[in-house]
């Protein structure tokens, strides 16, 4: 239920009901089949199983795939999933198909049956609705679906009766014998039920018989070749019928002139299926009693050790268990070992399937500084799990504490876990690391609800913590010890009867594979491939048949590290071009692809076919990818270097016509293939298209590239160019600086590239912060060269720039100059729409700071139009970064939050993590201004992942103090301070006054939270000074209410009632209604606390409350009632006393609801809440 998603119901029967569902952990559409509860008993649940196992076993392309099997408590109900086929009906898919369309069908029908025939299965149940059929590309494949009448011949009595009854034979209704002709007689009447339909043949009954049809019928079906196949199948003997797949083709091929074959020579191996599990009955049935009782509430058993050596069948006896405890209601979680350096690597991937995402309630229970562990261990991919606590020399105590509260934290998850005891697998325990080891010893010594399966090899040699680590299992109570142990030779036999069960194989074939595998199942099976793909062993006439002497050429591997290179040296060359190609290209790879690579391959849809029923291959969404690294290693390994360029060559123009990949793999091949024009044809053309796309990291990447290959001056010096702006855009100071020494070096042959090389070195300044420094040389640059850039259309440009850095530096007035300056030389020259664009952009910015918002907008408007008109997405993500402040700074919260959105939007398209960092910064202040704390955090929490990918120094410090701002709300003063230490730092570097007066301002914030009055007021006072020069009326008002808090908290309440009133016209060009409801709460309690002003200051309490929520603002309207409460005089105004009474607990479990846990209980410890909690009770 929680992985599945129900899409809809795809059919229902007497017996289940099957579903389309999503596979929500991997987006993948799959079929759901779910037996009925009321069909649930023992034979039914056995049939399922049965079905399940058989599909999973059989791998062949035209038999349906299956997946996964379960029991569901819930709906006590059994289901398993399977491979999605978007049409399930053959007659309905053949109606209007050509003749060639239904021979092709049958074709793949036969493959199926003497596939599943040669292995002793008769299907049953033959019918057009039990054929899927998958389409694409203007081709087709037919899947064999449905096995739930599936019997194998040998256990077939002549009083078996199943089936559907329109296409059962005819001697299923007596008592002759019966075997795999009866679907071949269904198979008839599917088709013969179609050739009617399609000629337009009516039929009293939906029971044919071909022999009860008259010769005027059988005259008027066109199909008459096909026909005369079909007549001979529907024949009431068997013995007049074809006795098998392979006589059916042969008539097929000689009637239409086909060369199609069952089994291709060189796709033989598919015919090889895993069987049924033997040689393991005693070890299987012993861990099966571990399951027997549905009331077991601890196990006799916490831990089944199970050695032996590599592939000796551990993993395969650990599924047989999986399904059984699935299907007897347990759940079953896994973890992998793959590397003793992955740290904490079991722990990660158990922890994960328990708690999916992380629960802010671990912080509660186990402390912050725990959860914050936790949380970079199992959830953060990027974490550096080396430098966790844990890993840090740290002092032994603590190190074991952190060890026991994971131990509790798995113990209280399982607890709170809804299904039946849960079980745990843990493969291959020679590759664990030593601190997911330390995680498991806890549960060695004692019983619980935990059952764990662990599998080790015994033939590796094992790291010596592992070593100790089994021999404390082993001698523990509660731990079994499965030793797995080579098959002796009567369970080989039975394995190869199993495998080949109507096969006519010898006593000397027998011993031959015993003594070449020594018994290791894996041995065996690789063994048994290489035999059917050389042909010793082979299906002649139905049965599997093998030669009397071993080929010369067979060579068994002697140990399993070469099963891979034995795998690889057994493909076809059809299969190794197919391997090769893929292992070059490194990303999943359309059939339409490999198809056009290989047109001269006719059948390279069944040599791919038989790459990924062989495991060689992967499949996912109709795409194809070499199915693991170390095998995509042994492929190359064995490539002939000498072809590598000829390969490449065929991979490029392949991509060229088909286009399937990006123009930077089309290139790269060609530069592999010794093809340089071709290739810088292709890169410029990917440069182009990521240029158009504004993708910075890609444009760089090629644009260096590009430098590298061409030997144009020309081009060199524009590739150039567009790596120094690209760097400098993404605030890559450090690799610009490089590439403008270049430019400076080999490109000032000209005017204009002097002009754009010191353009370059004042945007590098800039991105620095050293504003300053930018400004001089830009200047000194204008009156070295003023004649030059008076005649030509070049002041534009200039006074833009030193408009734009007067707004970095946070200097308004100087910036209004310059850009007015601008704006008469840029309409004067005709600027191209960016510049424009940029112009009003930086004017928006200038109004937006003195809070001049619907001058702001009529700008933006402009901006809007001309970056729009230039398909200029960076400016365009900026203006709808400016359009949400503006919509912030008049409490349009959600306008705001749509704004914010959309920039990140497009910066995720365009690359600019500078730009992404704002926007999250910007929507964290949004929802902090509204008391929504938890979406502040989250947005905290997005822009973090991106900070790191930021060298611009500008956004850093804006993005560490709009943290600090959240964190001092938060009452985490020292973490405040600590973040706000980091901008600090970055400032002091810089020359961004106007930041620096926010960092400022943040500190005093901090310094009234801790009660050190004199000196915050004197900070708070300097804020507002600064603001008085690089700030606008909402900054200044905000600096003036931080000054009268400090004055408040010393009860100082005439001077605050002066400063108050001095503000009055600060107030009036105010919007925000954050700052207008502080303002009016904060008069109101001065007011209070002055004798004769008590109804007025019940007016202004009752404005900001008003104001507050109205505006949706959580923690103002909570700390406004509070106040509000407190002075309204005794006997008066009790209605509006009583309901800000009520209105308070309601406020604070909101606060309760949108604070994260992990702060909430600091949060509520800051003196304004604290306060409202003594009076009126915790939420």
């Amino acid at each position: 239920r929680h992985r599945y998603r129900e899409i809809r119901v795809l059919g229902t029967g007497g017996f289940s009901t099957v579903y389309l569902v999503e596979d929500q952990y991997t987006g993948q559409s799959i079929a759901l089949k779910v037996i009925k509860s009321i069909k649930l008993n023992r034979k039914n649940i056995i049939r399922l199983q049965d079905e399940f196992l058989l599909l999973h076993s059989l791998k062949h392309q035209n038999l349906v795939r299956v997946y996964d099997i379960g029991f569901q408590p819930e709906s006590q109900s059994v289901y398993y999933t399977m491979e999605y086929c978007r049409r399930t009906n053959l007659m309905s898919f053949l109606m209007e198909a050509t003749e060639r369309r239904m021979v092709d069908a049958m074709v793949q029908i036969l493959r199926a049956l003497n596939f599943i025939h040669s292995h002793d299965i008769i299907h049953f149940d033959i019918k057009p609705e039990n054929f899927g059929i998958i389409e694409q590309d203007g081709k087709f494949v037919i899947k064999l679906l449905d096995f739930g009448l599936f019997m194998p011949k040998s256990q077939i009595k002549t009083s078996s009766v199943r089936g559907t009854l329109q296409y059962m034979a005819p001697e299923l209704f007596s008592k002759a014998p019966r075997d795999h002709r009866l679907d071949l007689y269904s198979l008839g009447v599917v088709y013969l039920k179609i050739l009617l339909a399609r000629n337009h043949v009516k039929q009293n009954s939906k029971y044919v018989d071909f022999e009860k049809l008259d010769e005027q019928q059988l005259e008027s079906i066109q199909e008459q070749s096909l026909l005369s196949v079909v007549s001979r199948l529907v024949k009431r003997n068997p013995d007049d019928r074809y006795r098998n797949a392979y006589h059916i083709l042969e008539d097929i091929r000689t009637l239409y002139r086909r060369d199609d074959e069952l089994v291709p020579k060189e796709d033989a191996a598919r015919m090889f299926f895993e069987p049924r599990f033997v040689g393991r009955n005693n070890e299987l049935n012993y861990l099966k009693v571990l399951f027997v009782s549905s009331n077991i509430q601890t196990f006799q058993t916490s831990f089944v050790l199970i050695r032996g050596e590599s592939g000796i069948g551990k993993t395969r006896l650990m599924q047989e268990v999986r399904i059984y405890a699935q299907l007897t209601g347990y759940k079953v979680r896994e973890a992998w070992c793959t590397t003793t350096g992955d740290n904490f690597g079991v722990a990660r991937q158990l922890f994960s399937q328990l708690m999916p995402t992380y629960d802010e309630s671990v912080g509660e229970r186990y402390g912050d500084d725990f959860a914050r562990m936790f949380q970079a261990l199992v959830y953060d991919k990027t974490a550096d799990i080396t430098k966790l606590p844990v890993e840090q020399g740290m002092d032994e105590t603590v190190v074991s504490g952190y060890f026991y509260q994971l131990v509790n934290l798995f113990e209280d998850l399982i607890e709170d876990d809804p299904v039946r005891e849960p079980v745990f697998y843990v493969h291959d325990i020679h590759l664990m690391d030593e601190m997911s080891l330390q995680f498991l010893k806890p549960f060695v010594q004692k019983t619980s609800r935990v059952l764990w399966f662990i599998s080790v090899s015994s033939d590796v040699d094992l790291p010596r913590y592992v070593e100790k680590f089994i021999e404390e299992l082993e001698e523990a109570e509660h731990v079994e010890t499965v030793f797995l142990r080579a098959l002796s030779r009567q369970d080989v036999v039975e394995l190869l009867r199993a495998t080949f069960p109507n096969g006519v194989l010898t006593t000397a074939f027998e011993d031959f594979i015993f003594e070449q595998s020594g018994g290791n199942p894996l041995l065996i099976s690789e063994l048994l491939k290489s035999m059917i793909s050389i042909g010793d062993l082979r299906v002649v006439n139905g049965v599997w048949k093998a030669a009397t002497e071993p080929s010369e050429n067979l060579a068994l591997i002697s140990l399993l590290e070469n099963v891979l290179q034995f795998r690889v040296l057994s493909l076809s060359p059809e299969e190794r071009d197919v391997m090769t190609s893929l292992a070059l290209i490194q990303e999943p790879t359309s059939f339409r692809f490999l198809r056009k690579l290989y047109s001269h391959v006719p059948e390279i849809e069944s040599v791919v076919a038989g790459l990924v029923e062989n495991r060689m291959l992967n499949e996912f969404n109709s795409r194809y990818m070499v199915s693991h690294g170390r095998l995509r290693q042994t492929v190359l390994r064995f490539m002939d270097p000498e072809n590598l360029p000829e390969i490449h060559l065929k991979l490029a123009e392949t991509n060229d016509e088909l286009q399937e990949f990006r123009f930077e793999d089309t290139a790269r091949f060609y530069v592999l293939a010794n093809k340089r024009d071709k290739a810088l044809e292709f890169y410029d053309r990917a440069y182009r298209s990521y240029r158009n796309l504004f993708r910075n990291e890609k444009v760089l990447e090629i644009a260096e590239t590009l430098y590298q290959l061409t030997d144009s001056m020309e081009n060199k010096r524009q590739y150039l160019e567009e790596a120094i702006r690209t760097c400098l855009y993404a605030g890559d100071t450090r690799k610009a600086e490089t590439y403008i020494a270049t430019y400076r070096d080999k490109f000032m042959s000209t005017f204009e590239h002097e002009v754009r090389y010191n353009y370059f070195r004042v945007d590098w300044f800039n991105r620095q912060g050293k504003v300053k420094a930018a400004r001089e040389w830009l200047l000194d640059f204008f009156l070295e060269n003023r004649e030059a850039l008076e005649a030509g259309p070049h002041l534009g440009r200039l006074y833009l720039s030193l408009g734009q850095l007067f707004v970095k530096e946070g200097d308004m007035d100087g910036a209004e100059l310059y850009l007015n300056l601008a704006s008469g030389f840029i309409h004067e020259e005709g600027a191209d729409d960016v510049m424009l664009g940029n112009l009003n952009q930086l004017m928006a910015t200038t109004m937006i700071v003195r809070g001049n918002l619907d001058a702001a907008r009529e700008h933006l408007e402009i901006v809007n139009r001309t970056y729009s008109k230039a398909a200029f997405l960076p400016g365009l993500s900026a203006m709808h970064n400016n359009l949400g402040k503006v919509a912030m700074k008049e409490g349009n919260w959600e306008g705001a939050r749509k704004a914010f959105e959309t920039a990140v939007q497009i910066q995720n398209k365009v690359g600019n993590y500078f730009q992404l960092v704002l926007s999250f910064g910007y929507m964290s202040r949004s929802w902090r201004k509204q008391g929504r704390y938890g979406e502040a955090w989250q947005s905290l929490e997005r822009g973090i992942k991106y900070l790191d990918l930021i060298r611009d120094s500008w956004g850093k410090i804006f993005f560490h103090t709009e943290k600090s701002a959240f964190l001092i709300e938060m009452g985490e003063l020292i973490e405040a301070e600590n973040t706000l230490m980091v901008a600090e730092i970055l400032a002091s570097e810089s020359e961004f006054k106007r930041e620096q007066v926010h960092i400022d301002l943040q500190n005093a914030r901090i310094m009234l939270f801790k009660g050190q009055l004199q000196q915050g007021y004197h900070l708070a006072k300097s804020t507002e000074e600064g603001y008085r020069t690089v700030g606008g009326v909402d900054d200044q008002l905000s600096a003036r209410l931080l000054r009268v808090s400090f004055l408040v908290k010393g009860k100082k309440w005439d001077r605050s009632r002066e400063l108050l009133d001095e503000a009055l016209p600060i107030l009036k060009k105010v919007r925000d209604p954050s700052l207008k409801s502080a303002f009016h709460r904060t008069m109101g309690i001065v007011l209070h606390n002055l004798e004769g002003n008590a109804e007025n200051a019940v007016y202004q309490l009752n404005e900001a409350v008003q104001i507050s929520s109205e505006s949706g603002l959580i923690l103002e309207e909570l700390l406004s009632s509070s106040a509000l409460i407190r002075a309204i005089p005794t006997g008066t105004h009790q209605g509006m006393a009583n309901n800000r009474k009520r209105a308070i607990p309601e406020l604070m479990n909101e606060l309760a609801q949108v604070v994260p846990k992990r702060y909430w209980r600091q949060f509520q410890l800051r003196e304004d809440i604290y306060g409202i909690v003594k009076r009126y009770g915790r939420s």
